[in-house]
């Protein structure tokens, strides 16, 4: 039989036996079939595909499948994105292999990254822009005895008080909120989860919205393995301890 009358479900069968990434992505290159196939089967593990260097590719192709609305959330909070087109496929509801170490430090190499090319602006300076270029031309004249970087900074230590008021009501747009949200509420079966929680250097279920992932049912229903790993809590990180302690108490009582 020729290769290129097998059906779709035939190819996925074969397909889903190479783990290797390297095999899957020269299978995704050969035509549009093969790629809407071996595309889905890569990203039931992302942080396997790539190299630890190469985590950050991971989190900014969950960037650009956020929704407007988060997406907005997150330029409120400084984050600038890079424009890109709306991806072909739903890489979220492919995982099925979910590591929350491996997560964190995808996270923490995508901001520090997206920092270091001039990607973030301090939330106090996007809340005040609106003001500043309102007020701008208004006082453009005075540029010539006030420059204009002094007016800037005046501006923003005048606003800092309603900036700080707003964020106590309103707390600041939280990316591993945004990004997790998006992967626990579209993933469709997940079957292996390592969760690590504990110290400094693990992030809370709670920021996690791991809760979302327990009130899916769905999600868990082939669930094969689980991990959890329970570092030594610091003093200061008992609540957040007994968040997620309860967090998981509901995982196991569905």
């Amino acid at each position: 039989m020729s290769l290129s009358v097998l059906s779709s479900d035939i190819l996925h069968e074969v397909f889903k036996y190479f783990s290797d990434p390297t095999t899957l992505y020269s299978l995704a290159r050969v035509n549009h079939l093969w790629n809407y196939i071996a595309i889905p089967l890569l990203w039931r593990q992302p942080f396997e595909i790539v190299t630890q260097e190469r985590y950050h590719k991971i989190i900014q192709t969950y960037a650009i499948c956020l929704p407007d609305s988060a997406k907005a959330r997150l330029v409120y909070a400084g984050i600038k994105l890079v424009n890109h087109p709306q991806p072909a496929f739903d890489y979220p509801k492919f995982l099925q292999n979910f590591d929350s170490d491996k997560f964190r430090q995808a996270l923490n190499l995508w901001m520090e990254i997206t920092i270091m090319n001039g990607l973030y602006e301090d939330p106090l300076n996007v809340f005040c822009r609106p003001f500043k270029k309102v007020l701008g031309p208004l006082v453009k004249d005075c540029y010539i005895t006030y420059p204009k970087n002094i007016f800037h900074r005046v501006l923003n230590k005048c606003l800092e008080p309603a900036v700080k008021d707003y964020y106590s009501q309103h707390p600041r747009c939280s990316v591993t909120k945004e990004i997790t949200h998006l992967i626990f509420s579209r993933c469709n079966r997940l079957k292996s989860l390592k969760v690590y929680i504990g110290d400094e250097h693990t992030l809370s279920l709670m920021d996690m919205n791991f809760a979302l992932l327990t009130e899916r049912h769905n999600a868990l229903l082939n669930l094969q393995r689980f991990e959890l790993t329970i570092r030594t809590p610091p003093l200061h990180g008992e609540q957040n301890f007994q968040e997620n302690n309860d967090i998981l108490t509901n995982l196991f009582t569905m």
